[in-house]
C-alpha cells in the first residue's frame, strides 16, 4: 500500500523533530508515504528519506488570503502529479488528511479527481461546544467537516469521545469505518524515568506543588488555573504553582495574578507562590516532583499531558476534555468543583495511576495505524 498525505506542519521539514521521525516510522509501514508539505518551511523540491517522500511548497505569497489561495491550488495540483507516480509504481493508493478541514479539502479534491480511497483524521475535539462557539472560522469548520467526513472511506479519531459524536451525527454510513486510535504516548518512558532534579529541592519554598503544563494560548485557560489555585491557596498557603509552556499569554496572566491580589481585603502577595518556568523538554522530572496536574482547557483533541502525567504517577485534576475521563483523571463537570477537587487531592496525597486500557504499545499503534487506512481499500 502507497500513501498520500498533506500536512500544514513545517517541524517535517526539521530533520531533528519527533513530527518528522513519527513519519518515517509509518513510512516503514508501508510501500511508500509521500507526505505534501502546505507549510512555509523556507525549503523547496522533493526530500527522500527511504520510503518517506517529502514534498515542499514553494514560497507562496505575502498577503495571507492569497497564501491560502496559491496553496490550495499547488496543494491540489501536486497532490494529483504525486497519486498519478504513485499510481504508476503499482499497488493499492491511499489519500490521507489529518484533518476534516482546509488541508482535507485539498486530499479529498485530490482523491474524488482520481476515484481514490480518502482516509481522515480528526485530533480536534469538533464535539466540544466550547470549541465551536469559540469563533465563526471553527463553526465553518464543522460544516466543513461535516461535508468532508461523510465522503471518506475511513476516518481515525484519537479519543472515543469524538467517536461517539460522529456516530450520533451519523456521518458514516458504517461505524465500523470509525477507528479511535489514540496518539502515542511512550507511557513506559514516563513510568521508570528518573528525574534529572528534585522538584522540591529546586522550589524549597513549597510543601506541596500543583502543576500546570500548557502552552500559554486562551483556549489552555490557564487563567482559570490561577484563579483555582488562589483559592486553593487559602487552605494550603505553602503550596506553589508551577506553570511549564510559553505563549501569548504571559502577560495577560500577570496581569491576572495581580488583579486576584487586588481582590483581597488585606495585602496578599500571591505573586510569589506562582512560578512560571518556561518550556522544558524534561516533563518527567516535573511530573515525578509534582503532588498534582491541573487541566483546565475549554477542549483538547487528546490531552497528552494527562496521559504523561498519570503515567508518572502523579494525579491528574481536570475538565472533562480529551482522554481525561479514559485516562484516569479527576475529571470535574463544572469550574466551580475544580478547586475542592484539587483541595482534596493535595489533603489525600493521591497518586496517579493511568489505566491500562488507555496505554498502548508502539507496535501496536503502528499495526492499527496502518489498518485505518487498509479498512478505505474494502
Amino acid at each position: 500500500m502507497r500513501v498520500l498525505m498533506f500536512t500544514l506542519d513545517p517541524k517535517m521539514a526539521d530533520q531533528q523533530s519527533a513530527v518528522r521521525a513519527r513519519h518515517r516510522e509509518y513510512a516503514e509501514q508501508l510501500h511508500e508515504l509521500v507526505v505534501v508539505v502546505l507549510a512555509k518551511t523556507g525549503r523547496t523540491g522533493t526530500e527522500q528519506i527511504g520510503p518517506l517522500t517529502l514534498v515542499y511548497r514553494p514560497q507562496g505569497g505575502r498577503f495571507k488570503a492569497l497564501y491560502w489561495l496559491t496553496g490550495l491550488v499547488w496543494g491540489v495540483k501536486e497532490g494529483k502529479r504525486q497519486l498519478a507516480r504513485l499510481r504508476v509504481a503499482g499497488g493499492c493508493v491511499v489519500v490521507s488528511s489529518p484533518e476534516p478541514f482546509g488541508v482535507g479539502l485539498i486530499a479529498y479534491l485530490v482523491a474524488w479527481s482520481a476515484c481514490a480511497p480518502l482516509h481522515i483524521q480528526v485530533h480536534t475535539d469538533i464535539s466540544s461546544k466550547a470549541w465551536q462557539r469559540e469563533s465563526v472560522k471553527n463553526r465553518l469548520f464543522l460544516l466543513l467537516a461535516k461535508f468532508l467526513l461523510p465522503r471518506a472511506q475511513g476516518v481515525r479519531v484519537v479519543s472515543a469521545r469524538v467517536k461517539r459524536f460522529l456516530v450520533e451525527l451519523r456521518v458514516m454510513s458504517h461505524e465500523s469505518r470509525i477507528r479511535a486510535l489514540p496518539v502515542f504516548v511512550d507511557t513506559e518512558k514516563f513510568r521508570v524515568a528518573t528525574p534529572a532534579f528534585d522538584l522540591k529541592k529546586k522550589y524549597p519554598q513549597f510543601e506541596q506543588i500543583v502543576l500546570v503544563v500548557s502552552r500559554l494560548v486562551p483556549e489552555k485557560r490557564v487563567d482559570l488555573a490561577i484563579q483555582v489555585f488562589a483559592e486553593v491557596h487559602k487552605t494550603f498557603p505553602k503550596t506553589g504553582l508551577i506553570i511549564v509552556g510559553e505563549g501569548p499569554e504571559r502577560a495577560n496572566l500577570e496581569s491576572r495574578i495581580s488583579d486576584l491580589e487586588s481582590l483581597r481585603p488585606t495585602p496578599y502577595a500571591l505573586r510569589p507562590s506562582i512560578v512560571f518556568a518556561g518550556w522544558s523538554n524534561d516533563l518527567a522530572s516535573y511530573y515525578k516532583g509534582a503532588d498534582v496536574l491541573l487541566v483546565t482547557s475549554k477542549y483538547e483533541g487528546y490531552g497528552m499531558q494527562i496521559v504523561e502525567a498519570l503515567a508518572s504517577g502523579c494525579p491528574v485534576v481536570s475538565t472533562d476534555v480529551g482522554i481525561a475521563r479514559e485516562a484516569g483523571a479527576t475529571v470535574v463537570e463544572n469550574e466551580e468543583e475544580l478547586a475542592p477537587a484539587l483541595e482534596d487531592t493535595l489533603r489525600h496525597k493521591s497518586k496517579g495511576e493511568l489505566r491500562p486500557d488507555s496505554t498502548i504499545s508502539k507496535q501496536d499503534y503502528l499495526d492499527r495505524w496502518r489498518k485505518s487506512l487498509e479498512q478505505c481499500l474494502s
